[in-house]
């Protein structure tokens, strides 16, 4: 079964969004998006893997760093999932 899967990006700059999936580990997971997400802009993910973990640019006004990985569990319950990576 595939699930969908939406980054918002809520802050007024854009940033990186890191999106590895896999069985849990996020540094070994496939990386399947890598990209600037514009402020207010989204991106939609289909995976029919168990963990999604993502990542953003940590400060928008310094771009080499990235925050730490936030894990996601798609399932029948909890998704379609909007995620606003703003937040993290």
């Amino acid at each position: 079964m595939s699930y969908q899967v939406t980054f918002k990006n809520s802050l007024d700059k854009p940033v990186q969004l890191e999106v590895n999936v896999g069985d849990g580990n996020c540094d070994t997971n496939q990386n399947i998006l890598s990209q600037q997400l514009d402020p207010g802009g989204d991106k939609t993910i289909d995976t029919d893997q168990n963990v999604v973990c993502y990542r953003r640019t940590a400060d928008p006004d310094n771009p080499g760093v990235m925050t730490s990985w936030v894990t996601f569990a798609p399932d029948d319950i909890n998704t379609p999932a909007l995620i606003d990576i703003g937040l993290i």
